[in-house]
C-alpha cells in the first residue's frame, strides 16, 4: 500500500516533459520504428483518424457526425470555428496569470481541520443541493456523508470529493448532457456555464 501511494505522489508529480518521456519508454520498438518511417501526415490519415473517429467521446468525431454533442459543448459550429489554434492563442500576448478564481461556497481559507457541517451545507447550497447529514466530525473529509441535488436525487459522498475533487450528483453527472438545466438550480454551475452560453438556452443531448 505504501509503494502504491508513493506511485501515486510520484505521477501526481510529474509534468509534461515527464509524461512523454513515460510514453516513449512504453512504446514498442516496432512502433517506434514505424513512426520514424512514416511521414507524419499519413501517419495522421492511417492511424490517428480512424482511431478518433471510432471513439464516441472524440471531439473530431462529434465534428463530422454528431452535431448534438457540438451544441452541448460548444454552443453552435460557428463558434467551435472560431476558436483560435494553439498557435494564435499563445501570440495574442494574454497574461495567462490573469484569472477569476472559481467561487466553491465555502470559505477555502478556513483550515482544513476546522471545515465543519455549516460549511457542508454551504457548500451543497451552492450547488443547488443540500447536505442532509446532521453530524460530522471537523476536518474529517473522508466519511461519506448523505447529500442531494437540485433534481432531488440522493447521494452519498465524501466531503473531499465534493469540496476538493469538484463531484457532485452522480446522477446528474454527463450523459447525458442537461447543464443549461442544472446551471439554472447551481450558481456552482452556473458562474462557468453562463460565461459562454446564453441564460434562455435549453441543451440536453442524451
Amino acid at each position: 500500500q505504501t509503494y502504491n501511494m508513493y506511485k501515486q505522489i510520484k505521477i501526481q508529480q510529474q509534468d509534461l516533459d515527464d509524461y512523454f518521456q513515460e510514453i516513449a519508454r512504453r512504446t514498442p520498438w516496432y512502433q517506434k520504428i514505424f513512426t520514424r518511417i512514416v511521414p507524419r501526415k499519413l501517419l495522421k490519415e492511417i492511424v490517428f483518424k480512424p482511431v478518433a473517429f471510432r471513439d464516441e467521446d472524440s471531439p473530431m468525431r462529434w465534428v463530422a457526425k454528431d452535431p448534438k454533442r457540438i451544441i452541448a459543448f460548444f454552443r453552435d459550429h460557428h463558434t467551435l470555428e472560431r476558436i483560435p489554434s494553439w498557435d494564435q492563442a499563445c501570440s495574442t500576448g494574454h497574461n495567462w496569470a490573469e484569472y477569476d478564481r472559481l467561487d466553491h461556497g465555502y470559505d477555502e481559507q478556513k483550515p482544513v481541520d476546522e471545515l465543519n457541517l455549516a460549511d457542508m451545507r454551504a457548500a451543497a447550497r451552492f450547488r443547488g443541493g443540500e447536505c442532509l447529514s446532521q453530524n460530522m466530525h471537523p476536518g474529517d473529509l473522508y466519511t461519506r456523508l448523505r447529500w442531494s441535488c437540485g433534481f432531488n436525487h440522493y447521494f452519498e459522498m465524501t466531503p473531499n470529493s465534493v469540496l476538493k475533487g469538484g463531484h457532485w450528483c452522480p446522477e446528474c453527472a454527463p450523459p447525458e448532457w442537461n447543464i443549461a438545466q442544472q446551471a439554472r438550480r447551481s450558481p456552482f454551475l452556473a458562474q462557468v456555464w453562463h460565461r459562454q452560453h446564453d441564460l434562455e438556452e435549453s441543451i440536453c443531448y442524451p
